[in-house]
């Protein structure tokens, strides 16, 4: 009964801060990227905690066990990745726009936009039905 009444409090408090950011909302900027407000490492974080799970966390702990200490590795190339997305994302923020395709658009024409939006599709539904055939699942 006490994981209840802790499970239920904890839901009021995530519906009251939701309704309490919600009043602040009052474009669609504010909405989609947070009125651009935020520090890149905020952004790089943010992007991190959508992008990391208990499967890059689990598979990379599984896959070190399997194959050694080499396999410390792997988490590396994500650490330099971030760095650079810091350096990029005030120049991606100067676009004013809310979508990578909408720069590559701007910049490259509809055409460049429309083979971009077709690009991460492709990566998406790769990614999520490759993933579960090799082990790594979000």
């Amino acid at each position: 009964m006490i994981y209840l009444l802790a499970i239920l409090r904890y839901l009021f408090l995530l519906t009251g801060v939701g309704i309490y950011k919600a009043r602040q909302v009052r474009t669609k900027a504010d909405f989609s990227v947070a009125g651009r407000s935020l520090s890149p490492w905020i952004l790089v974080c943010t992007m991190l905690a959508a992008w990391i799970g208990t499967g890059s966390i689990v598979g990379n702990a599984g896959k070190t066990y399997e194959t050694g200490l080499a396999a410390l590795i792997l988490p590396w190339g994500s650490v330099v990745g971030l760095v650079i997305l810091t350096r990029i994302a005030p120049k991606a923020r100067s676009f004013d726009v809310y979508s990578v395709p909408q720069i590559i658009g701007l910049r490259y024409g509809q055409t460049a936009r429309l083979l971009a939006v077709i690009g991460l599709g492709c990566c998406i539904a790769g990614d999520n039905h490759v993933g579960p055939v090799t082990g790594h699942r979000q």
